[in-house]
């Protein structure tokens, strides 16, 4: 029998919470994420929540532009110890972001850190 969609039950099978969801996450991982429409909102309030209840101690972030969804959760200023923000490009909400740290990759293989202070450091990849 012919259904219209095939993967329905599977799908229904794995739908999990964003809770359930970033659950697995290992301190120090890395959450890669696209950016305007691809950016995601329910999984970033719920990273930001295991970060402000002690159960994630660290999460480096890479992405490109922070959308404000990005900005009120993940990178929000009260998440600066906890939160390595890695960025493809540094725009507006990179630098309106009291603390943070943001590093983008250089072609040469170093990493550039720009604190929101205007410090500039640049150092080797290991």
């Amino acid at each position: 029998m012919y259904t219209a969609n095939p993967y329905a039950a599977l799908y229904r099978e794995k739908l999990a919470t964003a809770e359930d969801a970033v659950a697995w996450f290992a301190d120090g991982g890395w959450l890669i994420y696209g950016t305007g429409q691809a950016e995601p909102p329910a999984l970033l309030w719920a990273f930001a929540n295991r970060l402000r209840a002690g159960d994630l101690k660290k999460l480096r972030i890479f992405s490109s532009l922070p959308m404000q969804t990005a900005m009120d959760s993940a990178l929000a200023p009260d998440l600066v110890d906890t939160v390595e923000r890695c960025s493809g490009f540094v725009g507006g909400g990179d630098r309106g972001l009291p603390g943070h740290r943001v590093r983008h990759r250089q072609p040469e293989g170093q990493v550039d850190t720009r604190s929101r202070s205007g410090d500039r450091r640049t150092s080797k990849l290991s």
